[in-house]
C-alpha cells in the first residue's frame, strides 16, 4: 500500500489550519473582507447592510460570492476580472470567490492546485495565495 495518498491528506489539513482571519472585521485593513482566511481588499458599495445577504443582487452569482457586510456597509473584493476557476486569471492572480485578485509566491512546492490549498494556485512548481491587505499595508508603509 502506497503511502503517498497519506501524505497528500496529512499536507492539506496542514495547509488548512493556518492562522488567518475567520471574520470581516479580524482584517486590519477597514475596507478588506475576509474570505477563506484571508484578507482581501474590497470597494465600498453604495448600499448599508446587517448581513452579508443584504449586500447581494439578483442573477449574479459570481458577484455576489465576493460581497460582504462590514461595519454595515456593502462592499465587494476588489478585483479586475471575475472568475470560475484560477486558469481564468492572470499568471499573477488567484481566482477566490470568482475575483481574480493579486497573489504572491509562498516557499511551498507544488505540483497542482489541490496540493496548495483553498484560495491558492500552484504555477511553475511553486504555491501562490492572494495578497492580503495587511500586507500591502505594511509594504505602503515602510
Amino acid at each position: 500500500m502506497s503511502s503517498c495518498p497519506l501524505v497528500l491528506v496529512l499536507v492539506i489539513i496542514i495547509l488548512g489550519t493556518t492562522n488567518g482571519c475567520k471574520l470581516h472585521k479580524d482584517c486590519a485593513a477597514s475596507e478588506a473582507l475576509c474570505y477563506d482566511k484571508y484578507c482581501l481588499l474590497a470597494t465600498p458599495l453604495s448600499d448599508k447592510c446587517t448581513t452579508d445577504a443584504d449586500c447581494r443582487v439578483l442573477g449574479s452569482f459570481e458577484q455576489n460570492a465576493g460581497r460582504g457586510c462590514r461595519n454595515k456597509q456593502c462592499y465587494e473584493i476588489k478585483a479586475d476580472k471575475l472568475c470560475t476557476a484560477h486558469v481564468s486569471c492572470g499568471n499573477d492572480e488567484v481566482c477566490i470567490r470568482n475575483h481574480c485578485v493579486p497573489s504572491v509566491a509562498t516557499s511551498s512546492k507544488c505540483l497542482s492546485d489541490v496540493v496548495c490549498g483553498i484560495g491558492r494556485r500552484c504555477l511553475d512548481g511553486l504555491c501562490y495565495e492572494p495578497q492580503e491587505s495587511s500586507r500591502i499595508l505594511q509594504v505602503i508603509n515602510l
